[in-house]
């Protein structure tokens, strides 16, 4: 499955899709074994995911302090649980944005450092679900928030229009952009910042090459990210269309696709 004979020092993945299909279901044991398997041969972890530092940050507790985190689709990127970039919508653009989506009848969720927000009088349940946001509060208007805000979600699913992707590019302007980040999210985000940015960052921090690099994805949010790195792996329940752009395909994420991939890889290195 994996050919040995390059040199890795760094392995990224996402989360949702590609390192497990359900997080109430994962292995997490399994992945702390592998995971002090790449501590000895020097090989650095990196998370790469549109959900919250907050559950990132729960899911991976015991080794956080270790690991590389890029956030929120790159607008929040950690070191050693540590800040090292951010991402910041004024509140000027905050409202405009937010206006522009009341007045299109789209529901968002605002994304904060400390917490995410949504509006009581969207009253939508889904956002409330503490597997994607463990952080979040519900507010009476945007003007409430006390934080710093990274980016704008919404899903279409909630949408009564047509075309949601078009309504809302209407209303981002030029600094902003969408991207999708599962089959039905999308993130209302500053234009460039994603997790190709991010490992871009995180490359050239820690002096790595592409050829270094392997990464793991399964979405239309990871394909810029894969396409940066030398060894990329789309995943086997990935869309057909993103399955047809890479040679090396993982198992499904069900089967902790990612997991048996790695541990193939560190198997040859011994």
């Amino acid at each position: 499955m994996v050919n040995g004979d390059f040199m890795i020092r760094m392995i990224v993945t996402d989360l949702d899709g590609t390192l497990y299909s359900d997080i109430e279901n994962f292995d997490i044991n399994r992945f702390y074994r592998i995971y002090e398997k790449l501590k000895k041969l020097n090989i650095r972890f990196v998370v790469a995911s549109g959900n919250q530092y907050h559950l990132i940050k729960e899911l991976f507790k015991d080794i956080i302090d270790e690991i590389s985190v890029i956030s929120e689709n790159g607008s929040l990127i950690l070191e050693n649980d540590q800040e090292i970039y951010a991402t910041s919508l004024n509140k000027e653009e905050l409202y405009r944005l937010c206006d522009g989506l009341s007045q299109y009848r789209v529901p968002y969720l605002i994304c904060g450092k400390r917490s995410a927000y949504v509006l009581k009088r969207n009253g939508i349940d889904e956002f409330k679900d503490p597997k994607h946001f463990p952080k979040i509060e519900m507010i009476e208007k945007v003007e409430d928030i006390d934080d710093h805000i990274l980016k704008i979600s919404f899903n279409d699913h909630f949408y009564e229009g047509n075309d949601i992707k078009k309504t809302v590019n209407s209303i981002i302007g030029d600094d902003m952009e969408i991207i999708a980040t599962g089959f039905t999210a999308y993130d209302i985000i500053t234009k460039g910042i994603n997790k190709t940015f991010g490992v871009r960052m995180l490359a050239q921090r820690y002096h790595l090459s592409k050829d270094e690099i392997m990464a793991f994805g399964d979405s239309d949010n990871d394909i810029g990210m894969l396409r940066y790195v030398g060894h990329p792996y789309i995943m086997a329940n990935a869309r057909k269309e993103y399955r047809d752009m890479f040679d090396k395909i993982a198992p499904d994420a069900k089967d902790e696709g990612v997991l048996k991939v790695i541990e193939d890889f560190i198997q040859h290195q011994s």
